[in-house]
């Protein structure tokens, strides 16, 4: 296994100089929309920046599993650090981070990175490859015909992007359930349940209700691509803290063994 990744990333690696480029270069560009004119942060965009480290803190971390060359680890990081750069511009513009009622921020990401210039650093295999994960991540599906080492990516990308929004969901959950509006009834259709205990990741926008919304959310597991990312899920005993916050049904305990099966 480490031999086919070595092969497949070998022509993209990036420099430590190069990194610490970027890092500096994405926090000064965040910068322009954290801070209000009073230098007070905005909670909205802070949150986004506290998830791209997330995202890089996991992408790297599974990537270490199958390499200790330091310029492919940079590279993850580099895919982790500008992924959802679009977020800002989205937000400041359209006042949402839902891409359904704005525009795709995968595409954002790649627009705003295109603009700037300054992937110009890296050459041309390192930054088609930044550009396609980048590119992948918002689509429920990836692209066909992609070269291995473009599906790699993204589906290294992909795994570290959920990875890292299952515990803001675990954490922020109960909070959204002192809410009637987004709880609605609470019930979970028979015809939802069996749709999510078909292997499958759901639709966006399938749920009716909060509790829906929580099985929608557990159905990314299907979409988990990495043995590594599948041990982060275990060690952080995911799984189990959603189900405490679902009821306790035969049908659910069913959905749930078919989850733990996926990620054994």
């Amino acid at each position: 296994m480490n031999k086919d990744f070595n092969n497949i990333i070998n022509p993209q690696s990036i420099p430590e100089g190069i990194l610490t480029f970027f890092q500096r270069w994405f926090n000064d560009y965040t910068d322009r929309y954290i801070y209000d004119k009073k230098r007070q942060i905005i909670d909205f965009y802070e949150m986004k920046r506290v998830h791209t480290h997330e995202v890089c803190r996991y992408i790297t971390a599974v990537t270490k599993k199958y390499t200790n060359d330091d310029g492919k680890i940079n590279l993850a990081e580099v895919i982790g650090l500008f992924h959802d750069l679009g977020r800002f511009e989205q937000f400041k513009t359209y006042n949402t981070f839902e891409d359904s009622k704005s525009v795709n921020h995968g595409y954002l990401s790649c627009r705003e990175l295109v603009k700037s210039g300054i992937l110009l650093k890296l050459n041309p295999i390192a930054k088609n490859t930044v550009l396609c994960a980048i590119a992948q991540h918002t689509k429920k599906h990836i692209t066909h015909n992609l070269k291995p080492e473009y599906v790699f990516w993204s589906k290294l990308l992909r795994d570290a992007d959920k990875i890292s929004l299952f515990p803001f969901f675990i954490e922020n959950i109960p909070e959204w359930e002192r809410n009637n509006e987004l709880v609605g009834d609470g019930k979970i259709s028979d015809k939802y349940l069996k749709a999510a205990s078909q292997g499958n990741a759901l639709e966006r926008e399938s749920y009716r209700n909060l509790n829906e919304f929580k099985i929608f959310i557990l159905t990314w597991i299907y979409d988990i691509n990495f043995a590594e990312s599948k041990e982060i899920l275990k060690e952080q005993n995911i799984i189990s803290l959603f189900f405490k916050m679902l009821p306790d049904t035969d049908n659910i305990k069913c959905f749930r063994s078919k989850l733990l099966a996926h990620i054994e």
